[in-house]
């Protein structure tokens, strides 16, 4: 039980190291919190809320410039509901 243990702790914090590393070295890609991203695009998606939570300021001020048109409400909708069906890491992130 012990020896159990002690691979089943070992294959844990290798996940947590790779996970880390693969983020840490992995440029463009942004791992946000899968529930708040969901809840910004949908109910805030016309603003671009959504884009400024995730780092993208460029897209988030165009968002933001268009929003009286209505554009930026459906892309964001459907931007949220595209999340919703992402499947999070062990941390509850998605990569965006």
């Amino acid at each position: 039980t012990i020896l159990r243990l002690t691979l089943l702790m070992k294959t844990t914090l290798q996940k947590i190291v790779t996970s880390r590393l693969y983020q840490a070295t992995t440029p463009g890609l942004h791992y946000v919190n899968k529930w708040v991203y969901v809840f910004l695009a949908i109910f805030l998606g016309g603003l671009g809320v959504h884009h400024f939570y995730v780092g993208y300021y460029g897209t988030g001020i165009l968002f933001l410039i268009l929003s009286f048109t209505g554009i930026p409400i459906i892309i964001g909708f459907i931007q949220g509901i595209i999340a919703v069906f992402k499947t999070p890491d062990m941390y509850g992130r998605i990569v965006v």
